[in-house]
């Protein structure tokens, strides 16, 4: 939800947006060959993200609808997408375990902060943009502080300390 806006993915791989305070129907759109997992507004709300089984990840103007920029670099369905709050950056999480870092505004295949031996389930980003957390099937959630510089055909992550927190299980 961004604002007086609401956006939402389906099985089918299509986008509907709905106006939050009335429920009036806005844009419906098809987005991917298959089922969206997840979707997001950028912090600014001109931009709407999605993510899906296809192994795609879209950025779509979220008053048209028109596609803005296609990632691809997940080897399986991605789960998860997030944008920074500044907007400057996405995060994707996919069923290939990795976690992916893309700089808006670059081409190129996002790097990538791998070491889980489970499929990740969701990434966000704290309020501030210092930290990036990552949940996965296996109940872990890691916490990665980092530092993110791209240039051009250059794609860089420097971690500097990565914390894995062991989830109790539900009984």
């Amino acid at each position: 939800m961004h604002g007086e806006r609401i956006v939402a993915g389906d099985s089918g791989g299509k986008v509907h947006t709905w106006g939050a305070a009335t429920s009036a129907v806005g844009l419906v759109w098809k987005a991917h060959s298959d089922y969206i997992r997840s979707v997001a507004f950028s912090p600014n709300g001109q931009w709407i993200v999605t993510a899906a089984h296809d192994r795609a990840v879209n950025i779509w103007d979220a008053y048209t609808g028109a596609t803005f920029f296609n990632f691809t670099g997940h080897s399986g369905a991605v789960i998860s997408v997030a944008f920074s709050s500044d907007g400057s950056q996405l995060a994707t999480a996919g069923h290939d375990k990795t976690v992916r870092l893309w700089a808006l505004g670059l081409v190129g295949s996002g790097p990538r902060l791998d070491g889980s031996s489970d499929e990740f389930t969701n990434v966000t980003y704290s309020p501030d943009g210092r930290y990036l957390l990552s949940g996965s099937m296996g109940g872990g959630v890691r916490r990665n502080d980092f530092v993110m510089a791209m240039v051009p055909n250059d794609s860089t992550v420097w971690p500097i300390r990565r914390t894995v927190f062991k989830l109790p299980q539900s009984e």
